[in-house]
């Protein structure tokens, strides 16, 4: 389990003000969730093999999320290109419905909410 008390008090705007806030998602953090949005320039701090290139190009991941219990299972890549008309499916394995998940295309200014089907239980 990992700890990242700079993450865990607050976070900086635009300007570089800070903005405190307080969140425990980043105390006793499993690995596989904390090697989400942190990846160390030293390797003797990194806790997977992952490059950099390929953990630039995951889907953005925030403190909700970590606190979470869903994963998601697909697509694996943060910028997923597709024709106009073509359906984008994303999976997720959870035990409740999940909140807060956001896609946005680059056109657009503001994200939008997913909207869940629930298909099958993966086991």
């Amino acid at each position: 389990m990992l700890i990242d008390a700079t993450w865990g008090a607050g976070s900086l705007t635009r300007e570089k003000e800070f903005i405190p806030e307080f969140s425990d998602a980043y105390f006793n953090t499993s690995v596989d969730k904390f090697n989400l949005d942190h990846y160390a320039e030293d390797s003797k701090w990194r806790f997977s093999n992952i490059s950099k290139r390929k953990f630039e190009k995951r889907p953005l991941y925030f403190k909700k999320y970590i606190k979470s219990n869903f994963i998601v299972v697909s697509p694996k890549k943060g910028i997923v290109k597709v024709k106009s008309q073509k359906a984008i499916i994303i999976k997720i394995s959870a035990n409740a419905h999940p909140k807060d998940i956001m896609y946005h295309f680059s056109r657009e200014k503001y994200g939008h909410e997913l909207l869940f089907k629930k298909i099958r239980k993966i086991l």
